[in-house]
C-alpha cells in the first residue's frame, strides 16, 4: 500500500477522534446510565471503524473541497446563529460541531466517506448529548403501541382488557405503561446486536438496511409478549409481578430471544451466490 495512502488513512482516523471522544470529555457519559451510553457509543464506534476499514481497503481518496467549504460555512453560520439568537443551549454548538466534523472528513477523504460517517457522528455529537430527550420523545409512542398490542393480544385469551393511550384497563384496574416498560432500553441494545448481525450476514447495503429495519417490529412483538406475561402474572400473584428484579430478568430474556429472531430473519434476505454488486 503506498505510503501516501497509509498516511491519509491514519490522518483520517485522527480527524475522527474528536467526535469519538466528545461524549467523554463533555461530561455526557455521567448524565445518562452507563449501559445506555455505552451501547450507543459502541454502535457508533463500530460503524465508524467499519467505515475506516472499508476506506483503507478501497483506497478511495477523492477529497471534496467544495463540499468541505460548504459544510464549514454551515458550521460557522450555526455558531453565529446561536450567538445572535442568544440561544444558551448546546443545540447550536453541537450542530456546528457535527457540520465541522463532516467538513473535515469531506475535505480529506471525500463525499463518499463523509456520508458513511454521518450516522456515527450524529450519534456521538447529537443523540448521546440529548439521550434523555430522545428517550422522552420515543418512549411514549412505544408505550401507546405496546399497550394497544398487549390489550388486543390478551383479548385472544378471553380477558376483559382494553387500553386508553398508554394505560391498560384490566377490569376495574388501570396499569400504566411507563418508559421502563416501553421497550426503549431493549431497543437500544438491539440496535447494537442487530447491526452486528446484519453486517456479518450481508454484503450489500440494501439487504443490511432491510434486515436492520426488522429490529423495530421484533422489539415491539417481544415487548408485547413480555407485558402480556407480566399482566397475566399480576392477575395470579398480585404486585409481586412488578418486582424490579423480575422485570430485569424479563428484559434480558426479551433481548436474547429478539437477537435470535433477528439472526433467523437473515434468511429472508439471503445473498445471491452470483451477486457481484458488493458494497461496503
Amino acid at each position: 500500500m503506498p505510503r501516501n495512502d497509509t498516511t491519509k488513512t491514519i490522518f483520517t482516523g485522527i480527524i475522527c477522534l474528536p467526535a469519538i471522544l466528545y461524549p467523554f470529555v463533555s461530561g455526557i457519559a455521567s448524565a445518562v446510565s452507563d449501559s445506555e451510553f455505552m451501547v450507543l457509543w459502541l454502535l457508533a464506534a463500530g460503524m465508524l471503524l467499519k467505515a475506516l476499514i472499508g476506506f483503507r481497503k478501497t483506497l478511495d481518496f477523492k477529497p471534496s473541497h467544495t463540499v468541505g467549504w460548504i459544510l464549514m460555512v454551515v458550521a460557522i453560520a450555526l455558531i453565529w446563529g446561536g450567538i445572535l439568537t442568544g440561544n444558551k443551549t448546546a443545540v447550536f454548538f453541537n450542530l456546528s460541531l457535527l457540520a465541522l466534523m463532516l467538513s473535515l472528513t469531506a475535505w480529506v477523504a471525500g463525499t463518499g466517506f463523509m456520508l458513511k460517517t454521518l450516522l456515527p457522528f450524529t450519534v456521538f455529537i447529537i443523540i448521546l448529548p440529548f439521550l434523555n430527550y430522545f428517550h422522552y420523545l420515543l418512549s411514549y409512542p412505544l408505550c401507546v403501541i405496546c399497550a394497544g398490542f398487549t390489550a388486543n393480544f390478551l383479548k385472544i385469551f378471553g380477558l376483559n382488557v382494553s387500553n386508553e393511550a398508554a394505560v391498560i384497563i384490566l377490569g376495574g384496574e388501570k396499569i400504566s405503561i411507563t418508559t421502563a416498560c416501553s421497550g426503549i432500553f431493549q431497543l437500544e441494545s438491539m440496535l447494537l446486536l442487530g447491526w452486528l448481525i446484519v453486517v456479518s450476514a450481508h454484503r450489500t447495503i440494501w439487504r443490511r438496511a432491510a434486515h436492520f429495519i426488522m429490529i423495530f417490529p421484533i422489539v415491539i412483538f417481544m415487548n408485547t409478549l413480555r407485558l402480556s406475561a407480566i399482566i397475566i402474572l399480576y392477575m395470579n400473584i398480585g404486585d409481586a409481578a412488578f418486582n424490579n428484579n423480575f422485570h430485569t430478568i424479563m428484559g434480558f430474556v426479551m433481548v436474547i430471544i429478539a437477537a435470535l429472531l433477528m439472526w433467523f430473519c437473515r434468511l429472508l434476505f439471503k445473498e445471491g451466490g452470483g451477486s457481484k454488486n458488493v458494497q461496503e
